[in-house]
């Protein structure tokens, strides 16, 4: 009998992608990741956070070790907590969608949701700011308002 020939690990990741499992890990690190971020920015412990969200320090070390199935509920409770708001964006397959929070806007505070925000200036911006070249597409619709 022949041995079959071991799988690459591109052929492993590519396999793994189509998989629901491995979207649903994903998102799990990709969020609790981004929690630990603003925790440290705002120097929050997990201590404060417990407090705030009216848990035990225990429960939140549980939740930063990422093994757990995040409920909606949960996560926009980690949010307000961390005095940040929640929000979830469906991705097209094939595109990168970059995520940026306008905290100045020209030397003003950033405009309210119901002001009209200049999408060509608001991109150009972006694009400096990331240092992307100016032939690489930005799509203004990938922008949350």
């Amino acid at each position: 009998m022949q041995k079959s020939k071991p799988k690459s690990f591109s052929e492993l990741y590519k396999e793994a992608k189509s998989s629901s499992e491995y979207w649903v890990q994903r998102a799990i690190v990709e969020f609790t990741e981004e929690m630990l971020g603003v925790m440290e920015q705002k120097e929050i412990n997990r201590s404060n956070l417990a407090r705030k969200l009216g848990v035990t320090s225990a429960f939140v070390t549980k939740l930063l070790r990422g093994n757990n199935n995040f409920r909606l509920e949960t996560m926009v409770k980690i949010a307000r907590a961390l005095d940040t708001e929640f929000k979830i964006h469906l991705q097209p397959d094939g595109c990168d969608t970059r995520w940026f929070d306008i905290f100045n806007f020209n030397g003003k505070s950033a405009p309210e949701r119901d002001e009209e925000i200049d999408l060509q200036k608001l991109s150009k911006k972006f694009v400096e700011a990331t240092k992307t070249t100016q032939s690489e597409e930005i799509r203004c619709d990938s922008i949350p308002a």
